[in-house]
């Protein structure tokens, strides 16, 4: 007679990432900046910031944090996507639950001076960057959940108006201190 499987069964699921879709208006028109990424596996393709959050750190706290870590850049608006990016890592047999938030970016939210772009330091995580119209961060970015979540996130945050919910309130000083 089989006996019952006691332990766990399938992959375990676990959260530890953030991505961060970062947007500003630039001449006129909302874009996304890319990042492509200089070291690792996926070294040369495109992306969003993302990092991991650190022992202690809420996951909006690490949202701030790796956009300022990754791009020198600051949010003037933080918003929860509404949405959780899920991918299978097969090296540790997990499910990855990310936690997906925007930004806005620059002076202001809605209006960048003289139409140009909010700068741009990148740490050395990416060798390059671009504000990019929704086609072009469509194309260049490489994992189906990234652009699931640009189909959740350009119309709600771009398009139309996100619920006021969604907005996670920013702290006196932002941005957050170095830690």
């Amino acid at each position: 007679m089989p006996t019952p499987y006691e332990g766990p069964v399938g992959p375990t699921v676990r959260s530890r990432f953030v991505a961060v879709y970062p947007f500003a208006r630039v001449d006129g028109s909302d874009r996304m900046l890319m990042l492509r990424r200089a070291v690792g596996a996926f070294a040369g393709h495109w992306y969003m910031v993302t990092g991991t959050i650190e022992p202690g750190e809420r996951a909006w706290e690490a949202a701030l944090r790796e956009l300022r870590e990754e791009t020198g850049l600051v949010a003037r608006e933080l918003w929860s996507a509404d949405f959780t990016d899920a991918f299978y890592n097969p090296a540790d047999e997990c499910i990855e639950m990310v936690a997906t938030f925007v930004a806005k970016v620059g002076e202001d939210p809605l209006v960048t001076l003289n139409g140009e772009a909010p700068p741009v330091t990148l740490n050395g995580e990416a060798d390059a960057h671009e504000w990019c119209f929704l086609p072009e961060v469509l194309a260049r970015m490489p994992f189906a959940g990234h652009k699931r979540a640009l189909a959740e996130v350009w119309p709600r945050f771009l398009d139309g108006t996100p619920p006021p919910w969604l907005r996670i309130p920013l702290p006196e000083g932002c941005p957050l201190p170095e830690g």
